[in-house]
């Protein structure tokens, strides 16, 4: 139905600004060993982790992504660990990503979204965070599906396409 400018390429420009590395691969595993919490900004960071807990909301749920960042003191990137910022970029594409087809399928009026391209390619915190993400933002109406082998869905759809118009 749709395709978004947030995707691999956006995520991969990004990650090779903020960390110098040309791999994409290289980037992926260096997300395995990053931490969110330690440049975006939690509820429980405004709020309070009492508080928090008193609405129903989970602790560790991200009020801004680079967060802590934007209110830090300091304009050093140094202080911020590269893992830590690719990892919350995975959070935040994820997260867009999940939104954007949630919307998309309402308005179509579908259930089950198939999700492809280079960013979501056997990366399993990715699935999780748009399977998440697509969960909290339908009410839980809506499924994310994963090819194996998305490299082929666009032949798959020209060629359904094709048969259709015939």
């Amino acid at each position: 139905i749709s395709g978004s400018c947030l995707g691999g390429g956006s995520f991969f420009g990004l990650c090779k600004l903020l960390t110098g590395r040309r791999d994409f691969q290289d980037i992926v595993d260096m997300s395995r060993k990053g931490d969110v919490q330690n440049v975006d900004l939690l509820v429980s960071d405004i709020y309070g982790k009492g508080f928090v807990k008193d609405l129903g909301l989970a602790e560790d749920l991200i009020a801004s992504s680079f967060g802590k960042v934007a209110v830090s003191t300091t304009s050093d990137s140094s202080e911020y660990r590269s893992e830590d910022m690719v990892r919350s970029l995975i959070f935040m594409f994820a997260n867009n990503i999940a939104q954007i087809a949630c919307l998309l399928a309402e308005r179509e009026g579908i259930h089950n979204i198939i999700f492809s391209g280079g960013f979501i390619r056997d990366n399993a915190y990715v699935w999780s965070k748009i399977s998440f993400g697509l969960d909290f933002w339908s009410g839980s109406r809506l499924q994310a599906l994963f090819m194996d082998h998305e490299g082929y869905l666009g032949a798959l759809g020209a060629y359904l396409l094709y048969e259709e118009e015939k």
